[in-house]
């Protein structure tokens, strides 16, 4: 190694070339890692999506009881034909814009996220059989609201 007084200015630039094709290379390097990141980010997003959308079935699914098990109150929800049934809820946490996107679900004018089909959210309107019924059923809604709490990136179905 020489001092640095003993280069002379055509060694000197060279070293700054060397030094900056260098960086240049590492700069393209990282830049092609963070794409791919970013490929396998949208990946995950649109997967973690599937599995926030069959879990908000599961949850719906689980709170679809059979009128004997309910309260008289919650029982007459499921046969007055002027009810338009129980409310079910599902609470998703930790949902990020990427999920929420993923999700296809909008905002409206006035803020609030557009009510989505259950039929094309779902893919078909979840429902539960219930035994000993010959062939009862229970069923959600046609529509299905959405809230989101952006502090908490808690979405509620």
């Amino acid at each position: 190694t020489k001092a640095f007084e003993n280069f002379t200015i055509a060694e000197l630039k060279a070293l700054v070339e060397r030094n900056d094709t260098y960086a240049l290379k590492e700069a393209k390097d990282r830049i092609e890692q963070l794409e791919q990141q970013l490929e396998l980010s949208a990946g995950d997003s649109k997967h973690l999506a599937e599995n926030v959308v069959k879990t908000i079935e599961k949850m719906f699914r689980a709170q679809m009881i059979p009128e004997k098990q309910l309260s008289d109150t919650e029982a007459s929800k499921l046969t007055d034909k002027s009810s338009d049934g129980r409310e079910v809820v599902a609470i998703i946490p930790n949902v990020s814009p990427e999920v929420f996107g993923e999700l296809g679900l909008q905002y409206d004018d006035e803020g609030s996220i557009k009510t989505r089909m259950a039929d094309s959210f779902f893919g078909s309107r979840p429902m539960k059989n219930l035994p000993g019924t010959g062939g009862a059923c229970l069923r959600l809604n046609w529509y299905v609201d959405f809230k989101f709490t952006k502090i908490s990136s808690e979405l509620k179905a």
